[in-house]
């Protein structure tokens, strides 16, 4: 299994942090190293979807 920690501080609100967070397949917009997301799951973004993450470095990687 793959973990990984980072934490930030910052003076934003909670609501504002999970504006962005909440966005799951737009993770390419905070997480650095990742291109792109694709669905992996029809439906809206809830518990249980699962989404393909592509890297800049050309792999990929999802949870089966």
């Amino acid at each position: 299994m793959i973990y990984h920690e980072r934490t930030l501080d910052t003076d934003a609100a909670p609501g504002a942090v999970w504006a962005v967070l909440g966005r799951f397949m737009h993770i390419d917009e905070f997480a650095p190293l990742v291109k792109s997301g694709d669905a992996l799951t029809d439906g809206k973004n809830r518990t249980g979807s699962k989404r393909r993450c592509n890297f800049d470095d050309g792999t990929s990687w999802w949870k089966k």
